[in-house]
């Protein structure tokens, strides 16, 4: 410690389930010291309820300096279980409980987290609900979203012959699938890249006040379209924060026929192109995918939901297959809320700086299922840089985002007093924290008192 000049020493054994820390004089602070240490805190900001539970390896030093102190100190048998049966049967528990979720599923749209979310509903009851996911704004400065767009999916097939066919000698003969599929695709917006089929932006309406909570997030829009390389942006709203006010349609990949070194001279068989459609909270999943199955078959294509028959072949010129489905509906919370007041505070008090206050965030979370069926309030703490190529190959994350991210975490935990208060004047009693560990597996819910 004095060789480093450190101000903590930390060791742990290596299932880090036991710890004995130093100071930086290099004093030994064991176990027992620290729980005495957090018990006195804890009394002192009167969180503390019905004592502690030790162990029977619990040094008699311990419980003897308890009986000063006036705090009920009762030993259980080694092992977190037996702890946690005596906390249960004396009824010794903080007057705040924190539940951590681990959604190892989220790089796939968690396609379990609803259902799990619904199962456990009774485990997972809670009064508000903190996301650490997702980048910061571009300036890296300490943000927090209110909100998130929900995600949808289509996916599209046109036809042209059964199989590829040689385009020299059935090219101007054989129907070519990717300029139907180019019909299809172009005629749902006009050239400024604005959504033209009838009702799509339907019951969006920015009033005054929302209109300066979007200007007061301090974009660098030139900077951002000069980092992506692109000289005007979709003219859907007035500036980036308006645009992710509304839904919207994304092409997100298209394949038909062989390209690069193994490009062929053929008509394709079939184009398939991969949509995503992002929601917003004024819009109906159902309502927008109806609009633009309606839209194309305006077109003059029969849309049907799977592969056609030779028969459907032969009898209709314009064949679409339509498949659709719905991940998880958007989400939003009012700035203003008290959950969203103490997380500003939050953020002020650590970095000393107003944080980034966004509306809602473009990309998509799996909180809905959170709100809808816990009928909780949910807000965003991002923490990684924005640059970070999410979903993308190298996908990183910078030192600076990583050592910031620990002291805010802290200070949520830390903040004993204001937590308390906050349960007192709402009656609020439970929050739920969600980590996108962003590693797949399987879905693990526990409670963490």
């Amino acid at each position: 410690m004095r060789k480093h000049k450190a101000d903590l020493g930390i060791s742990l054994d290596g299932d880090a389930d036991r710890i004995i820390m130093c100071d930086e004089n290099g004093s030994i602070i064991d176990g027992d010291q620290i729980i005495a240490a957090l018990a006195i805190f804890w009394k002192k900001k009167r969180i503390l309820k019905g004592g502690v539970v030790g162990t029977l390896m619990s040094n008699y030093g311990l419980e003897k300096f308890f009986n000063t102190k006036g705090i009920k100190f009762i030993r259980a048998n080694v092992g977190d279980r037996y702890v946690k049966e005596i906390m249960k049967r004396n009824n010794i528990e903080l007057e705040y409980n924190l539940k951590v979720i681990m959604d190892f599923e989220e790089e796939i749209s968690s396609p379990n987290l609803a259902d799990a979310v619904k199962k456990y509903s009774s485990k997972l009851k809670s009064d508000a609900l903190l996301i650490f996911d997702g980048p910061k704004h571009p300036s890296n400065l300490p943000t927090l979203t209110f909100g998130a767009r929900g995600i949808s999916d289509i996916t599209l097939i046109t036809y042209g012959p059964i199989v590829p066919q040689h385009s020299g000698h059935f090219g101007n003969y054989a129907p070519n699938p990717v300029f139907r599929m180019s019909e299809i695709l172009s005629s749902m917006k006009d050239p400024s890249g604005r959504v033209i089929i009838p009702g799509f932006y339907d019951g969006i309406e920015l009033d005054k006040k929302t209109l300066k909570i979007l200007d007061e997030v301090p974009d660098d829009e030139e900077k951002m379209m000069n980092d992506m390389q692109f000289k005007e942006p979709d003219n859907v709203g007035k500036n980036y924060q308006e645009s992710i006010q509304y839904p919207s349609i994304n092409v997100r990949g298209i394949e038909s026929g062989w390209v690069r070194e193994e490009v062929r001279t053929i008509v394709p068989s079939e184009c398939i192109a991969e949509i995503d459609v992002r929601l917003v909270l004024e819009s109906d999943p159902i309502r927008l995918h109806n609009l633009i199955k309606s839209h194309i078959q305006e077109l003059g294509y029969y849309v049907i939901d799977r592969r056609p028959t030779k028969d459907e072949r032969l009898k209709h010129d314009k064949i679409v297959t339509f498949v659709s489905s719905f991940d998880y509906d958007a989400f939003r919370t009012d700035i203003e809320s008290e959950i969203g007041k103490w997380l500003v505070k939050s953020l002020k008090k650590t970095f000393g700086i107003e944080p980034v206050k966004k509306r809602t965030s473009g990309g998509s979370v799996p909180i809905s299922p959170f709100v809808n069926t816990l009928g909780i309030p949910a807000v965003t703490v991002p923490t990684v840089n924005q640059d970070n190529n999410q979903h993308s190959p190298n996908e990183n994350i910078k030192i600076e985002n990583y050592i910031t991210k620990k002291p805010f975490s802290v200070d949520i935990s830390d903040r004993v007093e204001d937590v308390t208060k906050l349960v007192k004047k709402y009656n609020l009693g439970q929050f739920v924290v969600l980590d996108q560990a962003k590693v797949l597996g399987i879905l693990d819910v526990k409670d963490i008192v």
